[in-house]
């Protein structure tokens, strides 16, 4: 790519005159990209992933303030010291509340629309901060306390099932092609940096008495932060479209991509320039606007397989989704954490892990549109596996089961297990399922993907106490047997998307979807020479471009015959 500074370019979407903005292209005659807007476009739909890291940090610094008489200045201190459940149910309020909020984004995407899930994740997000950081008051009772602090985090989990729906899909709807993975593998790395942002505030917090209050306070004028950039954006273009928002999804397009030509903006939404038979009327361009259709569970999950496309598309995506989780990451997560406290590591090791997880996630953000995303599910499933394979062989103890060479040979691996994660799995599936859904899917796709992963992380970090207590070596083992199994299920049902727009990988996935698992290549005579894999990125991109030049020369076709009738009528 190269800068070109100070092009002048129209303002989107209100007021009169231009601007001198910075904007860049990718040398290849794509076009023009405006930075400021494109950033804008990331950053602040990406604070509701940060937002969502941030929680999960400060609350693993604030637990043990909470339980302290000394330093907790609340009239609950002391249920919650003596109940580790009660302090497992606190905590894990929010993943509850992504999953109902997951729900609630399943019934009602379509009439919000990604701007507006953001909108409702942003009130949920500040209200729930503001209530988490009231309950921390002494003058209220036990019952109502401990209550009221389930229920703010509940709403602040619900404010995470919108966000993790809306984010991801906006950043991927709104980014150009050749940058979309890296712009949607950023959003994790923003999960990241939130998670270290909690940590860094929780530990400042620590040991004085009632400053976790403030960790939660944290929260509210970054969620304020975050509603209002939003609301400053633009609906999402390809919901626009599919609403059948033709000239409003053209300049939300622009807003990123403001030199698109119109046969530019006819190929970025053509799967969407279908407009659905039951909208009626005209309807203004928010995103407020609700489809007549009556919603129906059966209908629902109809619509998730009506097409070859949508089903590769769902195989795919949930796949990812599940493999993430059971291949071991909460149960590591967990692990490392028991050994922290075993070796006499304190909050410097909780933040210095947070540090390796972020410099991990920039290596799939610096990568994802280069070398693609099968390329990275591949190297993290490699380092994960070299990772549980040296587990496995430690724990047996056959070079000793205890010692600091032994705890720090576990820390090593556990180290390089989750660099491995952070660089495959954890990003590299979140870019996936914001972008492998055809269109008319995406939305209720992604959001029965989100509550697939809250779920499973929810199941397998409640099991990861008893399955390591139960035997190590075997954890770790059944680990790596999955994790062998993610590759051949990656190589076998993931296809590569790098560069392509949402609408080619819809087409691609129809050809993907029919080839069959090992393709025969057929020399000059007919003779069978070799066979290629399914799944080879190279393979599918070809027949891609076959339809391609297919779709050109019959409208070359169609437009000579136009011309020469016109003629003849002359």
């Amino acid at each position: 790519h190269h800068w070109v500074p100070n092009r002048t370019l129209p303002r989107f979407p209100r007021g009169s005159g231009n601007m001198k903005v910075w904007t860049m292209t990718d040398g290849k005659g794509g076009p023009t990209i405006n930075m400021p807007n494109l950033l804008r476009s990331w950053y602040f739909p990406a604070l509701g992933g940060f937002l969502y890291g941030y929680d999960i940090g400060g609350m693993a610094m604030v637990l043990e303030d909470l339980t302290s008489a000394e330093y907790s200045d609340t009239t609950w201190y002391f249920a919650m010291s003596q109940s580790s459940t009660l302090q497992g149910v606190v905590v894990a309020m929010v993943t509850l509340g992504a999953m109902l909020g997951s729900i609630a984004v399943f019934r009602f995407e379509s009439a919000l629309g990604r701007r507006r899930e953001m909108l409702v994740a942003a009130i949920c997000y500040t209200v729930g901060g503001a209530a988490q950081y009231y309950m921390g008051d002494d003058s209220i009772s036990e019952g109502v306390a401990i209550s009221g602090m389930c229920l703010a985090r509940v709403l602040y989990g619900f404010g995470v099932g919108f966000a993790m729906h809306g984010a991801p899909s906006y950043i991927a709807e709104t980014a150009p092609s050749t940058l979309r993975g890296s712009m949607v593998a950023a959003k994790e790395a923003m999960i990241v940096i939130g998670m270290l942002s909690g940590y860094c505030i929780g530990a400042a917090c620590q040991d004085s008495v009632g400053a976790w209050r403030y960790v939660f306070f944290a929260e509210v004028p970054i969620g304020l932060m975050f509603g209002w950039g939003v609301y400053t954006l633009p609906p999402s273009p390809r919901w626009l479209a599919l609403k059948g928002e033709r000239v409003a999804a053209e300049s939300s397009l622009k807003f990123v991509m403001p030199t698109l030509n119109k046969s530019q903006v006819e190929a970025l939404l053509g799967e969407a320039s279908d407009k659905q038979e039951h909208l009626e009327g005209n309807k203004s361009p928010s995103e407020g606007s609700a489809e007549t259709k009556e919603f129906s569970i059966t209908g629902a999950i109809g619509e998730l397989t009506a097409t070859r496309a949508a089903r590769a598309g769902l195989k795919a995506g949930l796949g990812l989704v599940v493999l993430q989780q059971i291949t071991g990451q909460p149960s590591i997560l967990y692990y490392v954490d028991t050994i922290f406290n075993e070796v006499g590591l304190g909050n410097s090791a909780t933040i210095g892990l947070a540090v390796w997880k972020l410099f991990c996630t920039m290596i799939a953000v610096r990568y994802a549109d280069d070398r693609g995303r099968r390329e990275l599910l591949f190297a993290g499933c490699a380092l994960m596996g070299v990772a549980l394979l040296s587990l496995t062989v430690v724990t047996t103890g056959v070079f000793g089961s205890s010692g600091t060479a032994y705890e720090w040979s576990i820390l090593g691996s556990m180290f390089v297990y989750i660099g491995g994660y952070q660089v495959g799995f954890g990003p590299v599936t979140w870019t996936i399922i914001s972008e492998i859904f055809p269109l008319r899917q995406r939305g209720k796709a992604l959001s029965f993907a989100v509550f697939t992963n809250f779920a499973c992380n929810t199941i397998v970090s409640f099991g990861a106490d008893d399955l390591l207590a139960f035997s190590l070596p075997f954890t770790f083992a059944l680990f790596l047997l999955l994790d062998v199994y993610a590759v051949y299920f990656v190589y076998g049902n993931v296809p590569e998307t790098k560069g392509l727009s949402l609408e080619q990988i819809t087409m691609m996935l129809e050809k993907f979807a029919e080839m069959p698992m090992r393709q025969p290549i057929k020399a000059d005579e007919g003779e069978t020479k070799g066979f290629l894999p399914r799944r080879d990125s190279a393979a599918i991109l070809g027949a891609l471009e076959d339809m391609q030049a297919v779709e050109a020369t019959e409208e070359e076709d169609n437009s000579d015959y136009g011309t020469s009738t016109n003629t003849r009528r002359s």
